[in-house]
């Protein structure tokens, strides 16, 4: 493991790493992938793959910006309450993803709390409340 790359993905993360997550790295690899699949016809395919630390740590405002809940004028329109999900948009600043699920949901910390609880995020939540 290059410890290396996890301290600079952390002194140049915009949001705090979280000493939970930079362990997890160390311990398992940075960019850590494998697969399997199976014989028959109702076989399955999985795999797992962990980012490298460098690309979850978002670095500036702009490695974020395009995000909805980093847009300060959305408005939540077509949410049930839009109020509550404003509030929540807010609080998603503070996630550091992790782990993503190839369909835009994925794993993150929530790097307000200690110890960084992990959640689930939903992709697309505020689309239809």
């Amino acid at each position: 493991m290059a410890f290396a790359a996890i301290e600079r993905a952390r002194t140049q993360a915009f949001i705090a790493i979280r000493a939970s997550l930079l362990d997890f790295y160390a311990e398992i690899g940075d960019g850590f992938e494998f697969g399997w699949s199976s014989i028959g016809n109702n076989t399955t395919f999985a795999n797992l793959e962990i980012s490298r630390i460098a690309n979850c740590a978002p670095k500036s405002i702009d490695d974020v910006s395009w995000l909805t809940e980093w847009n300060d004028d959305y408005e939540f329109s077509h949410a049930r309450d839009p109020a509550l999900a404003k509030a929540t948009a807010l609080k998603m600043r503070r996630w550091l993803s992790f782990f993503n699920l190839g369909n835009g949901d994925n794993f993150c910390l929530d790097t307000s709390l200690h110890p960084s609880p992990v959640l689930f995020n939903q992709h697309d939540w505020y689309d239809g409340g």
